[in-house]
């Protein structure tokens, strides 16, 4: 049972992995194109905007390391809140998904040995 469970948290993992990067771009293009400049101004905009885009790589990371690319991005997640200062709790649930089920599909496979 274990590992019908592993398989099904790695690919909702993968989907979420693919779906979540394809919104924040979605979302990047349409700021982008309702603005008079195409790139945000400011420090902390920047590091926010660096730091999402690590968190979405350890998103698409995930699919060939599982581990990594949980904790990867997990921990710009973290580092990118930290930074923004969003308190969206939808938003970052919704972006936390990957790691979360990349991380449960690692522990899962671990514990059975394969």
């Amino acid at each position: 049972m274990k590992d019908r469970t592993a398989e099904a948290a790695r690919w909702a993992a993968r989907f979420m992995g693919v779906m979540v990067p394809v919104t924040f771009f979605s979302i990047a293009v349409g700021e982008i194109a309702s603005r008079r400049g195409p790139f945000p101004s400011g420090l902390r905009v920047w590091a926010a905007f660096i730091l999402l885009a690590l968190s979405l790589a350890g998103m698409l990371l995930g699919w060939v390391r599982e581990f990594h690319g949980a904790v990867i991005s997990l921990f710009f997640l973290a580092l990118f809140v930290a930074v923004a200062g969003l308190h969206r709790q939808g938003v970052i649930l919704f972006a936390a998904v990957p790691g979360a089920l990349y991380l449960l599909s690692w522990t899962l496979r671990r514990s059975e040995g394969t």
